[in-house]
């Protein structure tokens, strides 16, 4: 009976502890619960009061200051409609949507952003793929890419968290405000090609001499050079495709498979257009240059009077592009030119001489000679 007794106390301390064990452990639990979420609490209104304070700074998004800073290729015209002088360190043939070829969308959008048309203004699977690889593969879609070069610096240095957040918030604002074909269309005309040249409209004539509207072809080599100039946004300098054949080739590879995965293209169309070597159709560097330098050498006293005229009106070029139509007459510029040039009464090469020649009908001026050396 003893015996009994005492195992019967032995079993109800142990219980006990027991008990004591797990109300211990229950309390512990319990505090850990509320402390993890109060911290929880904590820093979430620490995050949302950061995330607010980040996105306060920036700034108000409008049409107009997308317009300002895509701008155009400033260009001086003749009365013919030739081009006499035009702004050859900036260049930019603006495009419009419906002209983009189907194709190239195609292709670009495989590359670059392929749930464009669906995501919310970013691409979630994009972004998780920079967290989880720490911007290896980076993860900013068209949007995002838009805005980086529209109000930041896209120097490496410069990417941070704040400014990671601040491209989310606005690519969801321009999500809100934009259709999708408006904002591919300014991204399409934005970005730098290199060679001077921005936007793809622009690279496709500097390459190609033609516009990218009429590369609407589905052969092989159109393929190709769309390819092409979709994989040159990324790092423009890199696929220059004068300097860099073989990395340009590297990159149209990757821009086909890509399309090809997403079934953009046929396997067969992917195979062929592999095939075309990637100078095929490229015209001699700096063509566009050379036209219109001969023509500045040619009227170069009317295009400096003109620009002169142009700054004395408070305009700046670099800053407001502009298309310029002027009245000159280009042949009777040229007969000008000729007739002080080779006029026989000059004394010495110290003489000088210039004229201004008005048509009497519309009082502009169509010609100018600005001296002789």
């Amino acid at each position: 009976t003893r015996r009994s007794s005492d195992l019967s106390r032995k079993q109800n301390r142990t219980r006990s502890n027991i008990k004591k064990m797990f109300k211990v452990i229950f309390k512990t639990f319990k505090f850990l619960f509320k402390f993890s979420l109060l911290a929880g609490i904590i820093v979430s209104l620490c995050i949302g009061f950061y995330i607010t304070k980040t996105v306060h700074e920036l700034p108000k998004v409008t049409e107009d200051i997308i317009k300002n800073e895509i701008g155009g290729t400033s260009n001086m015209f003749a009365t013919d409609g030739t081009i006499i002088w035009s702004d050859t360190e900036h260049r930019r043939d603006y495009i419009t949507i419906d002209k983009v070829p189907q194709k190239y969308k195609d292709l670009l959008l495989a590359t670059e952003d392929n749930e464009y048309y669906t995501n919310p203004g970013f691409s979630p699977k994009g972004l998780i793929n920079a967290i989880i690889t720490k911007g290896a593969r980076g993860g900013s879609g068209i949007e995002q890419q838009l805005i980086k070069n529209v109000f930041f610096s896209t120097d490496s240095k410069d990417r941070t968290i704040d400014r990671k957040i601040k491209e989310i918030w606005l690519a969801l604002k321009f999500n809100q405000n934009f259709e999708k074909d408006k904002m591919l269309e300014w991204y399409i005309n934005l970005i730098n090609m290199g060679e001077g040249s921005y936007g793809a409209n622009t690279i496709a004539i500097t390459y190609y001499g033609t516009s990218l509207a009429d590369m609407t072809g589905e052969d092989e080599g159109t393929i190709s050079r769309l390819a092409i100039i979709a994989g040159l946004g990324q790092a423009p300098s890199t696929y220059n495709l004068y300097d860099n054949p073989k990395a340009v080739e590297k990159r149209r590879n990757e821009v086909l498979l890509s399309a090809y995965n997403h079934k953009r293209i046929s396997k067969d169309l992917y195979k062929k257009a592999k095939a075309v070597p990637v100078q095929d159709g490229l015209k001699e560097r700096f063509w566009r240059n050379t036209e219109v330098v001969n023509q500045g050498n040619q009227h170069s006293a009317y295009i400096s009077s003109a620009l002169q005229q142009i700054k004395d009106l408070g305009y700046e070029l670099d800053k407001t592009p502009m298309q310029i139509y002027t009245g000159l007459n280009p042949q009777v510029n040229l007969d000008v030119k000729y007739i002080f040039d080779n006029f026989y009464s000059y004394q010495d090469e110290k003489m000088q001489s210039a004229g201004t020649f008005i048509d009497p009908n519309t009082g502009f001026v169509m010609a100018q000679y600005g001296g002789r050396y």
